[in-house]
């Protein structure tokens, strides 16, 4: 099955709505978003392992859409770290930024 993965470009599209802010039911003490970053950043020490560029690109989706490419999986945490959940949930405007790439 990893065989499949080689050579793909890995994009990972992350809720950065409001409701991200509330509390994780898996990690007391973290909120939601805080708990994408703890399983994005693990997605992404799998994937960076097949990635050509050893790389994911990140897709934040809320108030607005932003688009990191190229994130190094020791970087995932400062990614999340300068971004805050707020806003609405534009899906659409995350699978455009995704499927134009």
């Amino acid at each position: 099955m990893t065989a499949v993965l080689d050579n793909t470009q890995v994009t990972v599209m992350i809720d950065r709505s409001g409701s991200m802010g509330a509390p994780s039911k898996r990690y007391p003490g973290k909120t939601r978003f805080e708990e994408a970053a703890e399983l994005t950043a693990g997605l992404a020490a799998i994937a960076a392992k097949h990635d050509a560029s050893g790389k994911i690109d990140l897709v934040f989706f809320g108030g607005s859409v932003d688009h990191v490419e190229e994130v190094e999986p020791s970087r995932v945490f400062d990614v999340f770290a300068g971004s805050t959940p707020y806003g609405g949930t534009d899906l659409t405007g995350a699978l455009t930024v995704v499927l134009k790439k």
